[in-house]
């Protein structure tokens, strides 16, 4: 376990350092010696992050999703955040439902669930689930402090949603709401 412990410090030294190239290299080795090791969690999120900075966002995926298919950890809501933000970027927000879900569950701090509250709410609607939508879209705009550009497409959703749940209250209410 020694031997694991020095091979381990000694990549997380380099990483910390932002020497990403030395670093890389080292977790790699790590990995690959201890492919069950005790510093897994941590290996994995170092070597998503040294990939995510250099735009590998196929490895980066690959890391994250480890870290959160295992047990909450304190790299598992930084990890979700790194997912959603990914297939938001790539257009795939109706692949991150899950994640957002899961994040929304477990996030410690407030950005992140507002984060995920958001853009579930467009998850939702761009994967044509729109009661789910109509639902997240009374949560969001029951957060406080929302910017008004956030309030704006909540509410769109909302009416959005309501006229393809054939609710015309809510939808001509939401719509007067936009006016």
């Amino acid at each position: 376990i020694e031997l694991e412990k020095t091979a381990f410090t000694s990549a997380e030294k380099q990483f910390l350092e932002g020497n990403v190239n030395t670093a890389e290299k080292l977790l790699k080795e790590y990995f690959e010696i201890y492919p069950q090791g005790t510093f897994g969690n941590p290996t994995k999120f170092y070597l998503a992050e040294i990939y995510f900075e250099k735009e590998n966002f196929t490895e980066t995926l690959t890391y994250y999703k480890a870290i959160v298919e295992q047990q909450v950890s304190s790299y598992t809501e930084k990890s979700l955040v790194r997912i959603v933000t990914l297939l938001k970027k790539e257009a795939r927000l109706s692949e991150a439902i899950d994640y957002l879900e899961k994040l929304d569950q477990i996030a410690s701090f407030e950005e992140n669930r507002r984060f995920a509250k958001l853009n579930l709410m467009q998850a939702y609607f761009a994967s044509n689930q729109f009661k789910k939508t109509l639902d997240a879209s009374v949560v969001v705009l029951e957060v406080k402090n929302l910017d008004t550009s956030l309030q704006w497409d909540a509410t769109l959703l909302k009416a959005r949603s309501a006229v393809m749940l054939k609710d015309s209250l809510v939808a001509a209410s939401a719509y007067e709401q936009l006016e």
